[in-house]
């Protein structure tokens, strides 16, 4: 399965950024989503599962069918409407948190955090501030990647060991900065349900949105939609698809 991305779960409330509107999923219908992946054998996995076949390009060391579950940003929703539901169906996912929004308006709490993890749901980095790392100097980056690891060591006692861009921007001098920095890993938008050895420091991801119907999923995880968005990311992505 492919590595899954989540916004928001909750209702979009008309007047809010309409942007953002697709990212908005029902909270039924994100259980659904979880159900089907249940019912079809999925077992949930977190980042560091993923290195030894990263590093070794052998996928047997995961499950036959596995889903990485991802949420993106820290917002509040995902402790009040997304965790509840985690921790029903027993499904852990991973939160890539901008540490520097925590407490700040409809973002966790330091309380919505420790319970995220006291659920046995994972954290890893998303920065310190969300900035376009693509438009900053190397010290700046470098900042960014640094103190958003010493933050989440420093406030919640996690080790991070893999990091999500911001926006889902970046290039050759962001991906040398992360590995110079010590992480694992990092995911991208970049859009594939598979993923080659390669591209540790850039692992695409796939997007659940407001009208992804259950069954949709199983297209999700197909090679017809890895062949449909790997020729959409050579022309946009170039040497990185």
């Amino acid at each position: 399965m492919p590595i899954l991305t989540f916004h928001h779960i909750g209702h979009y409330t008309e007047g809010a950024n309409p942007h953002e509107r697709g990212n908005w999923i029902e909270p039924d219908l994100f259980r659904q989503q979880l159900l089907w992946l249940k019912a079809h054998n999925y077992q949930c996995i977190k980042p560091a599962d993923l290195l030894a076949p990263l590093t070794t390009g052998q996928m047997k060391t995961l499950p036959q069918h596995w889903a990485l579950l991802t949420f993106d940003d820290g917002w509040k929703d995902n402790a009040t409407q997304a965790l509840p539901i985690l921790r029903e169906l027993k499904m852990p996912a991973t939160l890539f948190l901008a540490v520097g929004r925590v407490g700040t308006e409809q973002m966790m709490s330091s309380s919505d955090v420790e319970q995220w993890i006291d659920s046995g749901c994972n954290i890893e980095s998303h920065t310190c501030t969300h900035p376009h790392l693509d438009e900053l100097p190397h010290e700046k980056v470098m900042e960014e990647l640094t103190r958003s690891r010493d933050e989440l060591k420093r406030l919640f006692g996690v080790e991070s060991k893999w990091i999500c861009y911001p926006y889902g921007h970046f290039n050759q001098a962001i991906v040398d900065a992360v590995q110079t920095a010590g992480y694992d890993g990092a995911f991208s938008t970049m859009r594939d349900n598979r993923f080659l050895p390669r591209q540790r420091y850039y692992l695409p991801r796939v997007q659940v949105m407001n009208d992804t119907q259950p069954q949709r999923l199983a297209y999700m995880d197909s090679l017809l939609y890895h062949w449909l968005h790997r020729r959409k990311n050579i022309r946009r992505y170039g040497t990185f698809a």
